[in-house]
């Protein structure tokens, strides 16, 4: 299957945020919905490092499988948790 990956960063309130700015990134040819989850996160994470946003930082994602692989620090999470580790500031 197809797929791919896709990351908005806003700023402000859930009820109006302001849209600071969107990456996409087409998938691999065959891919799976965690793969590219993953890959989604990892830009969320490379955009935070890059840019560097002062205050508190909220990431949101609605792959659960994700965020329990990460929390459980599951090998093939390494990438993405070596990333946040990176992060200046509170996540």
């Amino acid at each position: 299957m197809n797929g791919g990956a896709a990351m908005v960063i806003t700023s402000g309130s859930a009820h109006c945020p302001t849209v600071l700015d969107t990456w996409k990134r087409r998938g691999n040819p065959l891919t799976s919905s965690f793969e590219e989850e993953m890959e989604a996160m990892s830009m969320v994470v490379q955009w935070i490092i890059s840019n560097e946003p002062g205050g508190r930082v909220l990431i949101c994602s609605d792959s659960q499988s994700l965020l329990k692989a990460i929390a459980n620090e599951s090998e093939e999470t390494y990438e993405v948790r070596a990333k946040l580790m990176q992060v200046k500031g509170d996540v």
